[in-house]
């Protein structure tokens, strides 16, 4: 493992994982509350909140931090470098990826996302200059680590919703690691999105559109595989 330390001497886990590393953090948290998990006690902070108010970031917080021990890095890069090369799959090398943790509900069609994922923030005046392959949106996409965590409600025919610090008893399914980068059809289709985004010439049109345009559904062939491996 790979640790540094703050000024205070707390200890951290760098953004340096071995795949077998992070199977034996990951492995574990399944059919575990977000309260048992997180060590740092960050859902208090979520005490009285509203559902408007709440942090929508809090449960991707306690995996990265209560989880993998990381320090909190608000730099729009990767989250976490993954090295493959010690494990079955070491044809992959070492790969900067993305971490996502994203509840998902059960209606009548199965399990199924709760939402869009959001992918990366972007700003008028800066996408427009990047090349596809260079940009913030790729390298955050190429590869996903994504946690699914089980959203519940508190009277589900109502869409009554858990109080934020409520939330903190809902479970994890599973984890899994998607590499859109080897899949040319799905990113082709992200490419053509962002292209078409970046063309816009009306501003005003762009930033009334700028929440839709940098989201990304979750691949529902990949989700059902993911929720499969824990059977």
């Amino acid at each position: 493992m790979f640790f540094i330390y703050d000024e205070d001497g707390e200890e951290y886990h760098t953004d340096y994982f071995t795949k077998k590393e992070l199977d034996e953090l990951l492995a574990p948290i399944r059919n575990k509350t977000f309260e048992a998990l997180d060590k740092r006690n960050l859902f208090e902070t979520q005490k009285g909140l509203t559902s408007r108010q709440m942090n929508k970031g809090i449960f991707g917080n306690v995996i990265e931090q209560g989880v993998l021990g990381m320090k909190p890095d608000p730099k729009p890069k990767p989250d976490i470098t993954i090295d493959y090369t010690d494990s079955i799959e070491s044809y992959r090398g070492i790969l900067k990826t993305e971490v996502k943790t994203t509840g998902v509900v059960e209606n009548r069609n199965g399990i199924v996302p709760k939402e869009r994922v959001s992918v990366t923030g972007v700003s008028i005046g800066n996408i427009e200059k990047e090349a596809w392959e260079d940009s913030r949106y790729y390298h955050k996409l190429r590869h996903i680590l994504w946690i699914f965590y089980l959203y519940e409600y508190k009277d589900k025919k109502n869409k009554e919703k858990f109080s934020p610090y409520e939330q903190r008893m809902f479970k994890v399914l599973t984890y899994g690691f998607q590499h859109l980068d080897e899949d040319k059809k799905d990113l082709d289709i992200f490419k053509n999105d962002w292209t078409i985004r970046i063309s816009w010439t009306n501003i005003s049109e762009y930033k009334v559109r700028l929440g839709i345009s940098m989201q990304i559904r979750i691949p529902i062939r990949f989700f059902i595989c993911i929720i499969l491996m824990q059977h």
